[in-house]
């Protein structure tokens, strides 16, 4: 782990107490299981090169800090705990709950994270597939399920914002409520999976598609004419057309179109290994 920033030393340790703590049973967690074949195969073949840097684990170290609050303001529930299943042909998944009510039977993951991510629809498939794995591990450990959630911390929210856009998030701390899936549908679903990653040791996989890069689709943004400052965005054109004929001088403003971004391929948070994709080098014409 390198420290190109110069967090304090304190800081350090407490970021490397939480990576002992967060150590995986099981030959593959939930959360690898979900990663796209091709950033896995990357980081197979540049293990010995991918850096991490300490800033990168600060989201890890709040969340961390928070599952001990939670523990010790909710006695009699489960946080944080490990569960595992092991297939007839030997491999073991696991993977790791935030937060499990008995009375209501909710499973629940705390995410940190930024207001643009829980607009994007791949990445709350992300997590829908992400919770549904946890919630067939408990029903493989006679542990009951009836609802899951993800309760998101918005690290970026502005309050002045949320008096100014109507889609904006109304407080800072949201529960996204997740769709929990059939048992037998998510066994398949994990067992592909397993199945897709090793075969990465056998042949290079194709580069990522949209839906791994976490591309939303194209959304549409009313500005001023010669501003470089969105006024509204909306999620279709004809929605767009709508905020652009209700304004007083229309004539003065036009539509533009915003092309969607791979989110997944440019927060190294999220894949450390782009420095060395082919798709990466060339988004950023390296």
């Amino acid at each position: 782990m390198t420290n190109n920033f110069h967090i304090p030393e304190m800081v350090i340790r407490a970021i490397e107490y939480a990576d002992r703590e967060y150590s995986k049973s099981g030959d593959v967690s939930a959360t690898q299981l979900l990663k796209p074949n091709y950033q896995k195969w990357l980081e197979l073949k540049y293990s010995d090169q991918i850096e991490i840097d300490a800033s990168a684990k600060i989201n890890a170290l709040i969340g961390k800090a928070m599952h001990l609050l939670f523990e010790k303001s909710n006695p009699g529930n489960f946080t944080e705990f490990e569960l595992t299943h092991q297939f007839d042909s030997g491999i073991v998944v696991s993977g790791r709950v935030d937060f499990y009510d008995h009375k209501t039977k909710t499973l629940i993951d705390y995410k940190t994270t930024k207001v643009s991510t829980i607009k994007n629809q791949r990445i709350i498939q992300n997590w829908t597939n992400q919770l549904n794995i946890y919630a067939w591990l408990m029903h493989k450990n006679k542990i009951p399920v009836d609802n899951i959630a993800v309760i998101a911390f918005l690290k970026n929210w502005e309050k002045y914002i949320m008096k100014t856009q109507e889609d904006y998030p109304r407080t800072a701390i949201i529960e996204i409520p997740i769709p929990l899936l059939p048992f037998e549908n998510t066994e398949n679903f994990v067992m592909s999976r397993v199945r897709e990653h090793q075969n990465i040791y056998v042949s290079e996989p194709s580069f990522c598609n949209a839906v791994e890069r976490w591309e939303n689709e194209p959304k549409y943004a009313v500005r001023k004419l010669g501003s470089e400052k969105n006024y509204r965005v909306k999620e279709t054109i004809e929605e767009a057309e709508i905020e652009l004929n209700k304004l007083k001088h229309p004539e003065n403003y036009k539509i533009e179109t915003l092309e969607p971004e791979p989110f997944r391929c440019l927060d190294s948070d999220y894949c450390a290994v782009n420095k060395f994709c082919p798709y990466y080098k060339e988004l950023r014409n390296d």
